[in-house]
């Protein structure tokens, strides 16, 4: 089978796109697991306001309390999962780098 795009790399063959990508990542991928750790950070310290947003929507009769506990649980399990997604993909990408 031929492959038109294919370099030598010190590993093994490599396709060219694939060569690419990890360069992508090199540059990309710092800044997007910067980006995705800032923006769990930022719902975690917006998540106070928010739990008093919707203690008055209860008192106001707009919300349930079920739906605020909903609502601020929700709140808090995205905020630590963006946060630790970010984390992930910034070790994956100096671990990738390291190599």
């Amino acid at each position: 089978m031929f492959f038109p795009a294919i370099i030598v790399s010190s590993g093994p063959w490599l396709p060219l796109w694939m060569a690419e990508v990890t360069r992508v990542l090199d540059e990309k991928g710092v800044a997007a697991a910067i980006l995705l750790s800032l923006a769990g950070v930022a719902l975690r310290a917006y998540a106070p306001q928010h739990q008093m947003a919707t203690e008055e929507h209860v008192k106001n009769g707009k919300l349930t309390p079920d739906e605020a506990r909903r609502q601020v649980r929700f709140l808090e399990i995205s905020s630590t999962v963006v946060t630790l997604l970010g984390v992930a993909v910034l070790v994956f990408v100096l671990y990738d780098l390291a190599q």
